[in-house]
Formats: C-alpha cells, sequence, structure tokens
C-alpha cells in the first residue's frame, strides 16, 4: 500500500470446510498483484506464544471454565495483533487474518453456548474498538458442505473442535449469520463491513465476489485519507498564510 495511507485490516470467518483459507489465499496473490504489501496471520495463533496458547487451548478447552477459555482465545488475539497486525498497519501494510474475535462470538458464544454479554464485556476489555478490522468477510457453507470437503483431510489433523457434531456448528453458523446478515452490517463507527459471502459455488466464482468486493473497499478507503489528507493540507496553508 501507499507509503502516505494508513494499513487496511481484513478478517475472513467461517467454519472449518468454508473454503476460507483457500480464498484467503486467492485474495492475497490478487492483492500482491496490484502492488500492495501483504502480511497473513491467523487467530488464534501467528506468533510463538499466540500458537502456544492455541496449543494450549485446542488440548484442554473441555476442562476450561467460559470465562478462562475465552480469556486464552483473547490472550492470544492480543499478542497477534500487537506483534503482527499494529505493526504491519503502521506502515501501510494489508494485513489479513484467518478468523477474529468473530470466531470466539460464534464458536464460544453460539456453539459451546457460553454467555455472550461475558464474551463482549471480555473483547471491550481486552481488544476494545481499536482492534476491528475495517472489512471482516463470512464465508457461509451449510455444515454438510464442510463435513463433504473436510472428509478428505487427514482425520489426525482435525482438531476436537472441528468433529463437535451438526448440532454444535449448526448454532455456530447461526450465530455468524446473526453477525453477518445479507444486508451488510456496520459495526464499531465504520461505514457497513460485515459482509457475508456465499461459499458453495467454485473457488474461483468465490474469490471474484471477494475480489470485486475488496477493491471497491479499498478504493473508497483510498478516496477518503488521499481527500482527508488534501483538506489537512489546505487548512495548514490557510494557517500559516
Amino acid at each position: 500500500m501507499k507509503k502516505h495511507l494508513p494499513g487496511y485490516f481484513i478478517t475472513m470467518e467461517g467454519i472449518d470446510g468454508s473454503g476460507k483459507s483457500t480464498q484467503i489465499e486467492l485474495l492475497e496473490n490478487h492483492l500482491i498483484r496490484k502492488g500492495y504489501e501483504v502480511v497473513t496471520t491467523r487467530a488464534p495463533g501467528g506468533t510463538d506464544t499466540a500458537e502456544a496458547l492455541r496449543e494450549f487451548f485446542l488440548a484442554n478447552h473441555k476442562k476450561l471454565s467460559p470465562r478462562s477459555e475465552v480469556a486464552i482465545l483473547l490472550s492470544s488475539l492480543n499478542e497477534t495483533w500487537h506483534r503482527i497486525v499494529e505493526p504491519a498497519l503502521d506502515v501501510g501494510k494489508i494485513v489479513i487474518s484467518d478468523r477474529w474475535y468473530g470466531s470466539t462470538l460464534a464458536y464460544q458464544g453460539g456453539g459451546k453456548g457460553h454467555d455472550r454479554s461475558m464474551i463482549n464485556t471480555m473483547i471491550s476489555a481486552v481488544l476494545g474498538d481499536a482492534y476491528a478490522p475495517n472489512l471482516s468477510m463470512y464465508v457461509k457453507v451449510p455444515y454438510e458442505v464442510a463435513q463433504m470437503r473436510l472428509s478428505s483431510r487427514d482425520p489426525d489433523k482435525l482438531s476436537s473442535l472441528d468433529k463437535a457434531g451438526e448440532y454444535f456448528f449448526e448454532k455456530v453458523i447461526d450465530t455468524y449469520d446473526h453477525f453477518y446478515p445479507k444486508v451488510p452490517q456496520a459495526f464499531h463507527g465504520q461505514a457497513p463491513n460485515h459482509y457475508r459471502i456465499d461459499g458453495e459455488d467454485d473457488p474461483e466464482s468465490v474469490s471474484e465476489v471477494i475480489r470485486d468486493l475488496v477493491d471497491d473497499r479499498l478504493y473508497a478507503w483510498e478516496q477518503n485519507h488521499v481527500l482527508a489528507r488534501y483538506q489537512e493540507e489546505l487548512r495548514f496553508r490557510r494557517v500559516v498564510a
């Protein structure tokens, strides 16, 4: 991204088997071809400490209290933000994260049924609005489609959450649908930035939809910041004059 512009934070959400990881790779390649500097990461994870928290969580989440479970996940996100996301944004790069706190709301608040008000309070306390993505996309597929795609993976590489079953994932999907309705929603005082993407089509067709959305949002973002800088320069000239 041009040095005089701030960075741009994109997150991709969805259940495993939705194709989001494939879409992140395709989007990254698209943006690099357009001349942007791109950093990709995942949440929880991305740094040594965040990955260690991720592994601890996956090994122990069934034994943890709801508050401890959420605290570990948010601690991992906090580490990823300070070590990867924020430094990249500060130098004008685009950051794409495979999951962010939307997954905590969907999996812990929806799938596991933990108190959502408690989760929201902890998100605000640990992360705050500053950690909100500029654009968040939810790649939606039915549970059956995701399971069919996951059937080709090595079973030993699937986590206990991946094997949680249809009832669990239907609640996760319902929660994602709530936060990513068909009509894009605005959160944290920004323009509408939560978009639902139909992930059932072939990867290239899904990628085209995502590329068009991201290109439009980036263009508007850049134009707004160029205009803001121009207006700031005009005010400075008036003061000096």
